[in-house]
């Protein structure tokens, strides 16, 4: 998160600095390609909150600056456990736009990952935090479009107990129906967890490109590296349109092949062969760590379905099915709050 000596920028802010007449600086946390962090402390509340800044050279930006304010109103709107809380939004004296935010205090996922592949249960219980988050959002018609392991935080609850993930970065989040912030072709997002029809630049697309992105965030925890073997775009951006990644079961042969076809399933390159929502894409895995082997195929697969019989207590049934897609929803520890 931190840049190179060598194109280092010098915080802006200064530790004991007040920022909107009630926010004292107390450290820099960190920066990215658009914003740096701060820990501060909110003298109303009491309160100790992350201040999210423009950088200095991102200032004269009208784009970033609105994509900034645009975060802080889909966040107020928001207001989900699993998604970082907002707090309020205001103007440095230079002009800078800045977000006050939760501070967090754990660790991101990416940092998770970078210790070793994880066991299915421990990424489920951070699937259901996101498919928590994700599915609130898809139903007020909004799209992350940028979901990838920095942007998932885990806040640590105490020995033993799972993390409270939070999903960070609403910065390029699409708002159904509303007017875009991008020009025509632009390409926002991080290319390796890019479906293929965003990376194409496609004007229309829903909640199916998060559903795609929680596919690969799910292969990465699993196997701890990525599902696209390339050395870069060139290479990366045919595999993902064209469906070329190494299947999961060889990088982690131990796992059940009904958990990697839930993964596969919800990274197909053809959009309507993906789960139709994040909930669908969470009922599958459940069913498959619940009953693996009685996963069935019947052709190729257009979606997976869980079903769970009423009448009796066996395990639930998991069977991948060619069926009319269901209706699209949404068309080191560290301390953080947002991703930069």
């Amino acid at each position: 998160m931190t840049p190179s000596p060598a194109t280092a920028e010098t915080p802006s802010l200064r530790s004991g600095e007040r920022v909107g007449g009630r926010y004292v600086v107390e450290a820099w946390i960190g920066r990215g390609g658009m914003a740096e962090v701060y820990a501060a402390l909110d003298e109303a509340s009491g309160r100790r909150v992350a201040l999210k800044v423009l950088r200095r050279s991102a200032a004269s930006d009208r784009e970033a600056a609105e994509r900034l304010r645009r975060e802080g109103r889909v966040l107020q709107a928001l207001r989900h456990p699993a998604i970082v809380a907002f707090e309020a939004t205001g103007t440095l004296p230079d002009g800078r736009v800045f977000l006050a935010m939760e501070l967090l205090e754990g660790q991101t996922l990416r940092s998770r990952i970078e210790q070793g592949p994880m066991l299915p249960g421990e990424v489920g219980a951070v699937l259901e935090g996101l498919v928590s988050g994700l599915a609130a959002a898809h139903a007020r018609g909004i799209v992350h479009r940028d979901l990838k392991p920095d942007n998932v935080f885990l806040c640590g609850e105490g020995p033993g107990a799972p993390p409270r993930v939070k999903i960070l970065d609403f910065g390029i989040s699409k708002v159904l129906g509303l007017e875009r912030l991008t020009r025509t072709g632009q390409v926002l997002g991080t290319p390796r967890y890019m479906a293929p029809e965003q990376l194409q630049g496609d004007e229309v697309f829903d909640a199916l490109v998060d559903v795609y992105a929680l596919g690969v965030l799910l292969y990465e925890a699993l196997s701890g590296c990525s599902p696209f073997e390339a050395s870069g775009p060139a290479q990366l951006i045919p595999a993902i349109l064209g469906g070329r990644s190494v299947p999961l079961r060889a990088r982690r042969p131990e796992l059940s092949e009904a958990l990697a076809d839930v993964v596969h399933c919800a990274m197909a390159p053809e959009r309507t062969k993906r789960f139709g929502s994040v909930t669908a894409l969470l009922q599958a895995w459940q069913a498959a760590l619940r009953a693996p082997s009685r996963l069935s195929w019947s052709g190729e697969h257009e979606g997976v379905a869980a079903r769970r019989s009423a009448a009796s207590e066996e395990p639930a049934t998991v069977q991948v099915r060619r069926s009319v897609p269901e209706p699209r929803a949404g068309s080191s520890p560290e301390a953080r709050a947002g991703a930069v």
